[in-house]
């Protein structure tokens, strides 16, 4: 992947998100992974078609974000995978590019979102 991902336009009527939150990772330890995936999902379980999460992945080895997101949040996470390794800014930079909302959070891989 080069650069941010573009996204399209949408279609009138379509719902955006109000908030997108972010989580870029590289070589995730799982649990806390799932950990922070779980803090987000519940913080939004009474309003979940106004977050899009995306999880954004940086070429980790040995690490398949698509089954992840599957196991841990299914039709819940955007996964965004890029071909090699870029490092931390760009991989940032890349998360924030593919949010819909201008409200961004973002949370790192190893810690859970704070509580609202």
């Amino acid at each position: 992947m080069t650069g941010p991902p573009r996204i399209g336009p949408v279609a009138p009527g379509t719902p955006r998100p109000q908030l997108s939150v972010a989580i870029p990772t590289w070589r995730p330890r799982l649990d806390h992974l799932e950990r922070a995936v779980a803090s987000v999902v519940a913080q939004v379980a009474d309003g979940a078609a106004d977050v899009e999460l995306l999880l954004v992945d940086d070429a980790s080895p040995d690490f398949d974000p698509h089954a992840f997101a599957v196991r841990n949040a299914p039709g819940r996470i955007t996964v965004l995978r890029a071909d090699l390794f870029s490092g931390s800014l760009p991989r940032t930079r890349r998360s924030f590019g593919a949010a819909v909302r201008f409200f961004r959070s973002r949370s790192e891989s190893q810690a859970p979102w704070p509580p609202r």
